[in-house]
C-alpha cells in the first residue's frame, strides 16, 4: 500500500540526518549481541514491501501512558522510531520488521530481509529469479559489486572494526512512482521523506538504498522519467561510507558505552543540536562538499572523499569544480532547496578566511589528495599518517602532523599544498598552528612551502591563533565554541 493525498512536491535536498546519531546509538548498546559472519563484511538485503500511515488505537495502553506514565503519543512515537532503527543499524536480522520514519514517525515501512553471501544470491533475492534488475536494484548490485573489489579490500589493513555489516535496501516498489514525486507529507516532499529515512550513512551499520540513486526529472511532456549516475558515481558513493567505517570518530556496533560517549562527532553533534538546535552540519541537516561546516564534519567528510578521489580522476575533477566556490547556510527557516539555505560566495569573500577554508570538507579532501599524489607518501602514507591519529576526537591538524612525522622530507610539500588550497587566507601563525614550530619547519612556515609564496600571505594580526604544539588543542580547536573551554 502506497501513502496517496497531499500537494505537489518542491525541490529534493541532501541530507545527513546525524541529529538522531545519539539516541539511535545509545539504543544500540542496549541490544544483545549476536553471532556475525566470519567475513569482515556481512551483507543485509532489505526488501521494502510497504509503507503505510500506522494508526495505532489501544485504548487502554493509551490511557496509561497519557494520563498514568504522561508520556504523550508523540513521545512514544520517537521510542518506536529510534529502536526501529537502532535495530537496523545495530543488529540486522533476517526476516520481516516494521520500519519507524526518521523524521515522521507514525510513517512505517514494512520490511523483509535476507542475509547475502554472493552476487547470485543478490540477483535471486531482488528478483525472485525471474526477471531484469530495476534501475534501482542494478545501483545495489553495483554496490555489492564494490564492496568485494581492489579499492575496498586494499584498505582492511587500515580498519579497526573486526566486522562491517552492510544493509543494502531495496525501494523498487515505490522509487519509480510517480504519485511520490507528486505528494507532500506534514508538508515534506515523500521523495524527500524516503530518501532522509535510507539516506546511505556508516552509523553502525553501512546503509546503501536504491531510491538515492534514482535520478527524477520531467520530459517535454511533463511525465516523470528516471535514470541512474554513472557506475563510477555509484561506486564512489560504496567507497565513501566504507571510508567512515575506518574512522574511531563513527564508533563501531557494540561498543563500550565509555566509548560511545567518548566519541568526538557524536557529541559534537548532540551538543551543537542542544544549544543552538543545529548539529554538526547545520539547522537542515544537510552537508555539500562545498559547505561551511564545522572542524569535525569536515575532517570526517573529508576523509571519505579523499579516498573518492583517489579511486577515480572523474570524481577528483569534479569534486575541486565543485570547491571552486564556498557554500555559507542562510540566516532564517530551513526551505530545504539549495538556493533557499545556501549562499554561494567566492574565494575572496572576507568571510572566507583560512581557519573557515578548513571547515569545507572538499577543502580537507583535496589536500589529502594532492599529498597522496604529489608526494613520496602516496595514498597509502597518507592513511598510516590518519591512522597514527585516528582517535575519538581528530581533526585536519593531527593528520597534518601526522603526516610530517612520518615525512619530514615532505614538510615543505605539504605546507604548500595547504596554503595553495586555502587561496594563501591562512596566517603564519595559523599556519604554525597546523603543522607545529620547530627550528626545521620554521623557514619552511615561512616561505609557505616554497621559495617564494603563489599567493600573498594574509597579514598577521592580533587576532591570529598562537602556535600549539599540546596534542589537546585539537579537542579544544575542535569544541571550543559550543563547550565554552578556557584558553591555557
Amino acid at each position: 500500500m502506497i501513502i496517496k493525498g497531499g500537494q505537489a512536491m518542491h525541490d529534493n535536498a541532501r541530507f545527513a540526518p546525524w541529529r538522531w546519531v545519539g539516541i539511535i546509538f545509545l539504543l544500540v548498546m542496549a541490544l544483545p549481541a549476536g553471532g556475525l559472519a566470519d567475513d569482515h563484511l556481512e551483507v543485509m538485503y532489505q526488501k521494502v514491501i510497504q509503507a503505510a500511515i500506522k494508526h495505532d488505537h489501544h485504548p487502554w495502553r493509551d490511557f496509561i501512558l497519557r494520563h498514568v506514565l504522561r508520556i504523550d503519543p508523540a513521545t512514544l512515537d520517537l521510542i518506536h522510531m529510534a529502536a526501529s532503527q537502532a535495530e537496523m543499524r545495530g543488529f540486522p536480522m533476517p526476516g520481516e520488521r516494521w520500519l519507524r520514519s526518521i523524521g515522521h514517525p507514525q510513517l512505517v515501512y514494512r520490511v523483509k530481509r535476507t542475509r547475502i553471501r554472493s552476487e547470485q544470491e543478490l540477483h535471486q533475492a531482488m528478483t525472485g529469479g525471474a526477471g531484469p534488475l530495476t534501475r534501482g536494484q542494478t545501483a545495489l548490485m553495483t554496490i555489492y559489486q564494490t564492496l568485494s573489489s581492489e579499492p575496498i579490500t586494499r584498505l582492511r589493513p587500515f580498519a579497526f572494526r573486526s566486522k562491517v555489516q552492510v544493509v543494502l535496501t531495496d525501494l523498487s516498489v515505490i522509487e519509480e512512482d510517480p504519485f511520490i514525486d507528486q505528494t507532500t507529507y506534514q508538508g515534506r516532499p515523500l521523495r524527500a521523506i524516503i530518501s532522509f529515512d535510507f539516506w546511505p550513512m556508516a552509523v553502525g551499520a553501512i546503509q546503501f538504498s536504491s531510491i538515492y540513486f534514482l535520478q527524477a526529472w520531467r520530459d517535454a511532456n511533463g511525465n516523470f522519467q528516471y535514470g541512474l549516475p554513472s557506475p563510477t558515481i555509484i561506486r564512489s558513493n560504496a567507497i565513501h561510507e566504507y571510508a567512515h567505517t575506518l574512522d574511531r570518530m563513527l564508533p563501531r556496533v557494540f561498543s563500550p558505552i565509555r566509548e560511545i560517549m567518548q566519541t568526538g562527532f557524536v557529541i559534537d553533534n548532540i551538543l551543537r543540536f542542544a544549544k543552538e538546535r543545529s548539529g554538526c552540519y547545520g539547522k537542515d541537516s544537510a552537508h555539500f562538499l562545498n559547505e561551511v561546516t564545522t572542524p569535525l564534519a569536515a575532517s570526517l567528510e573529508g576523509w571519505a572523499i579523499f579516498h573518492e578521489m583517489i579511486n577515480s580522476e572523474e570524481v577528483a575533477a569534479e569534486i575541486r569544480r565543485q570547491v571552486e566556490r564556498l557554500a555559507f547556510e542562510r540566516p532564517g527557516p530551513v526551505t530545504y532547496t539549495f538556493d533557499g539555505d545556501y549562499e554561494l560566495v567566492n574565494w575572496d569573500d572576507p568571510r572566507v578566511t583560512g581557519p573557515v577554508a578548513l571547515r569545507v570538507e572538499g577543502v580537507q579532501a583535496c589536500i589529502l589528495y594532492r599529498l597522496a599524489r604529489e608526494t613520496r607518501a602516496d595514498w597509502r602514507g597518507v592513511c598510516q599518517a590518519f591512522s597514527l591519529v585516528n582517535r575519538n576526537l581528530r581533526i585536519l591538524r593531527d593528520v597534518l602532523r601526522s603526516f610530517i612525522h612520518l615525512f619530514p622530507d615532505q614538510a615543505a610539500d605539504a605546507i604548500r599544498i595547504v596554503d595553495e588550497e586555502t587561496h594563501g587566507k591562512l596566517t603564519l601563525d595559523e599556519l604554525t598552528d597546523l603543522f607545529g614550530d620547530s627550528p626545521t619547519l620554521g623557514p619552511l612556515l615561512a616561505n609557505r612551502g616554497r621559495p617564494g609564496p603563489a599567493f600573498c600571505p594574509v597579514e598577521e594580526t592580533e587576532s591570529s591563533a598562537p602556535p600549539s604544539v599540546d596534542p589537546r588543542s585539537s579537542l579544544q580547536t575542535g569544541l571550543e565554541d559550543i563547550l565554552d573551554l578556557p584558553t591555557e
